[in-house]
């Protein structure tokens, strides 16, 4: 029925509008939309690529630059661009050498869909082997010294750190941070690996088992990088909150064990 007090639609009109619909209802010629017309804008200058992360190789200095899809290869001594590795999905947001340099691991992804991990041969600049795993994208990645595990941490809902082997092979997921896995290390033994998280803390984790040792919660804010000392027994970790922080990690890393040495300090 037609709103308000008005005649009834006769069957003519009735046929008509039903003619219309079985023909597509397209509006008349007049009142067709019009196409959005997008303009060309050339930019004047090249668009930013922004740096994520850097490596850098002592054997043969090398500095590895992490950006958009791709990782350059520098000179350390001349600053050069030696080469670049190419055909990454996503940014690339972590870089990491082996320990003798002929070999770069580069961790990046789609964001909700995928983290992957290419790993090249620096000297011929062939990737050798191509891990895909997580369910986003990869913002950590560190190499056991020994160099048989890796180590990815993701933005995925689950925040794992997966330990690979050489191979490609899962080895282990470790679940338990409810953010972001932004940094990750290996102590120098090889027996523990830090993770520090958008969720304001650094984990401690047994490598051989896979179980976490201790939570180290005195961050105020999301927490981005993550570093052991030399001989071990110091684990600096710096975030949002404009803190570098410092614990005595003991040797088993156990809970209650990991002191916050001396107040924070402000960079």
């Amino acid at each position: 029925m037609p709103p308000g007090k008005r005649d009834k639609l006769t069957p003519e009109e009735i046929a008509s509008i039903k003619n219309w619909i079985d023909a597509g209802a397209n509006p008349p010629a007049a009142n067709k939309v019009r196409e959005l017309a997008v303009p060309k804008i050339q930019p004047k200058v090249p668009p930013r690529n922004p740096i994520n992360a850097l490596a850098y190789a002592p054997g043969p200095r090398l500095i590895a630059a992490a950006r958009y899809g791709e990782v350059e290869l520098h000179s350390a001594e001349s600053h050069v661009l030696v080469r670049v590795l190419s055909g990454h999905r996503g940014n690339v947001n972590a870089v990491a050498f082996s320990s003798d340099g002929k070999q770069l691991f580069a961790a990046s992804g789609e964001p909700a869909l995928f983290g992957e991990v290419r790993q090249w041969d620096v000297a011929e600049a062939n990737c050798s082997t191509f891990l895909k795993g997580h369910r986003d994208a990869l913002y950590s990645l560190a190499i056991s010294p020994d160099g048989a595990t890796l180590a990815t941490g993701s933005y995925d809902s689950e925040n794992q750190n997966s330990g690979r082997s050489p191979t490609g092979e899962e080895i282990k997921t470790l679940s338990g941070h409810n953010g972001c896995v932004f940094g990750l290390s290996f102590r120098p033994d090889g027996k523990i690996l830090a993770s520090a998280s958008a969720d304001r803390t650094v984990k401690l984790w047994d490598v051989a088992s896979g179980e976490r040792r201790d939570t180290l919660s005195q961050s105020l804010k999301e927490l981005h990088n993550v570093a052991f000392s030399p001989d071990g027994k110091r684990l600096v970790a710096g975030g949002v909150d404009n803190r570098i922080r410092v614990w005595e990690i003991s040797e088993t890393a156990a809970e209650t064990t990991n002191p916050l040495a001396g107040s924070p300090l402000r960079p």
